[in-house]
């Protein structure tokens, strides 16, 4: 017995000897429809997003229950001068400004909301060139000098100078590019702006000897002496 559609049928049989007959009720039941699950409600995973001009961020949004039969979702924003948002729920900054995503069930209109902010991306000037005067520097003892250090552009980003010694036991230099002499010798001052790099050479003289004396020992021999000058190795004597 094959069920056609549903309803009840009686089923026949006869004998071909005799005639005899027997009966049965048959009762064909119709498929069982599937149930419709309606949405009742959708929220996301963010209630605001903070971004710079073209970040882009994506939001993910839940269906509530989770086995609704319709998933479908509709994705909008209310400023897209400021904030877009495609089919998947990624927000795209276009520029400075507030906007609002909106996101709607397909199913009951249920919605949700996501506050956008926009800053302005910042652009980034970089240093190109860096020019120091004087670009060499002779110094007595204990004298100082302050290196004059222009930067180019004069609008870029980072415009901050660092010195440092090659020889911090002849010269050193302050923050501010104040050069000192420590003790007779050669000094490197490097002065750096961003990648850009400037090399300054500072010589440190000797001291003058003072407090010198002559004495004759005889007609071809003299004694000299003087004052012993602070951080001097060695001295050199010149007969004229």
């Amino acid at each position: 017995i094959t069920g056609m559609s549903a309803g009840t049928a009686v089923v026949t049989v006869t004998t071909v000897d005799g005639g005899k007959t027997a009966y049965c009720l048959v009762t064909v039941v119709a498929e069982p429809t599937e149930q419709t699950i309606a949405v009742e409600g959708v929220t996301l995973n963010k209630a605001s997003l903070s971004l710079t001009a073209g970040d882009s961020q994506t939001l993910s949004a839940t269906i509530s229950p989770s086995n609704a039969t319709n998933q479908k979702l509709i994705w909008s924003s209310d400023n897209e001068q400021v904030a877009k948002v495609d089919s998947n729920g990624k927000v795209t900054a276009v520029a400075k400004g507030a906007a609002t995503i909106i996101v709607q069930t397909e199913d009951g209109n249920k919605t949700a909301f996501c506050t956008v902010s926009v800053k302005e991306k910042q652009t980034t000037i970089d240093v190109t060139g860096i020019s120091v005067n004087p670009s060499t520097i002779t110094l007595a003892l204990k004298k100082t000098k302050t290196l004059k250090v222009t930067v180019t552009p004069s609008n870029a980003t980072n415009k901050t100078v660092t010195y440092t010694s090659s020889n911090a036991a002849v010269a050193t230099v302050s923050s501010t590019g104040t050069v000192k002499a420590v003790a007779p010798g050669v000094a490197t001052i490097t002065v750096k702006a961003g990648s850009i790099t400037k090399k300054v050479t500072v010589k440190v003289k000797p001291a003058k000897v003072t407090s010198f004396k002559k004495t004759k020992l005889s007609k071809t021999k003299i004694k000299i002496s003087w004052k012993k000058q602070s951080k001097v190795t060695g001295y050199k004597v010149y007969r004229y």
